[in-house]
């Protein structure tokens, strides 16, 4: 007996929604920033209202910007794939 799997279309990976989802932080390897969505998610739950995510460098703890969700959502957007490959 065999069995047919039937092709699922592929979508786009939403990193934020993805991160979110898990309560996990994002890191930007490109400039070392990290994104603190586990914190900005923890306070939603316990029903505050935060100002938004918090930015640090990696190697540091000082808040370097809070940035709006909406902003952290485009800028973990995967790039466009390059069309040589």
């Amino acid at each position: 007996m065999t069995t047919i799997t039937r092709m699922h279309k592929k979508h786009e990976l939403r990193n934020y929604d993805f991160c979110y989802g898990m309560g996990v932080n994002w890191i930007d390897l490109n400039n070392g920033k990290m994104y603190h969505i586990q914190k900005y998610r923890e306070a939603i739950d316990r029903g505050e209202k935060p100002k938004g995510i918090e930015v640090t460098y990696t190697n540091s703890d000082k808040v370097i910007e809070i940035a709006d969700p909406e902003i952290v959502r485009e800028r973990m957007k995967d790039p466009e794939p390059d069309p040589k490959y």
